[in-house]
C-alpha cells in the first residue's frame, strides 16, 4: 500500500515533466523539418540561377534534395494526405540576391493550409500556434524560429 502511494506521488510529480518534454521534442522536430526544407530550397536555388522554387511546386522540386519524404509533414499532422507547412508565395521564382533582409523573410512556416505545395502570403499561420501556442518559421537565410505566441513575423 505504501509502495503504491509513493508511486502515485512520483507519477503526479513526473508526468507533467514528461508531457512538457514531449511537447518540446515535437516542436524541435517541426523546426528541424522546416530547417531541412529551407536548406533544400537553398540547394535548389544554387542549382537554378539563385531562384527560389515556384510556389505551386515547391515540395516537388525540393524533394530530391531531401533524404526523407516525411520532412514535409508537421509531426502533429496525423493524416498521410495532409502536410501542415506553407511556402511564402511572395518568394515564388524570386532570386535570393534580390531579397533585402533574408534573415527576416519567411520561406516555410506552420500553416492551416494542409495541401501539398501549399502557399500563401504568410496568412495561414495557426492561431493559436500548433506547438505549445507557437508556430515554427524558416527564413530565407536558412535559420528557423519558434515564434512567440501571437507573433506572425520574426
Amino acid at each position: 500500500m505504501v509502495a503504491m502511494g509513493v508511486m502515485a506521488i512520483l507519477g503526479a510529480i513526473l508526468f507533467p515533466v514528461y508531457a512538457c518534454a514531449c511537447g518540446r521534442s515535437i516542436t524541435a522536430m517541426c523546426l528541424s523539418n522546416q530547417k531541412q526544407e529551407v536548406m533544400a530550397m537553398l540547394m535548389y536555388s544554387g542549382d537554378y540561377d539563385d531562384k527560389l522554387p515556384n510556389r505551386d511546386a515547391w515540395m516537388d522540386v525540393t524533394q530530391p534534395y531531401l533524404k526523407i519524404r516525411t520532412i514535409f509533414r508537421d509531426p502533429l499532422v496525423k493524416s498521410p494526405y495532409q502536410f501542415g507547412y506553407s511556402f511564402n508565395a511572395d518568394l515564388s521564382n524570386l532570386s535570393q540576391t534580390s531579397i533585402a533582409e533574408p534573415s527576416k523573410m519567411p520561406t516555410v512556416y506552420d500553416s492551416v493550409n494542409f495541401g501539398r505545395n501549399a502557399s500563401d502570403r504568410v496568412t495561414s499561420l495557426p492561431s493559436p500556434g500548433r506547438h505549445e501556442g507557437r508556430n515554427g518559421m524558416a527564413l530565407v537565410d536558412g535559420h528557423v524560429k519558434a515564434l512567440a505566441r501571437g507573433q506572425t513575423r520574426p
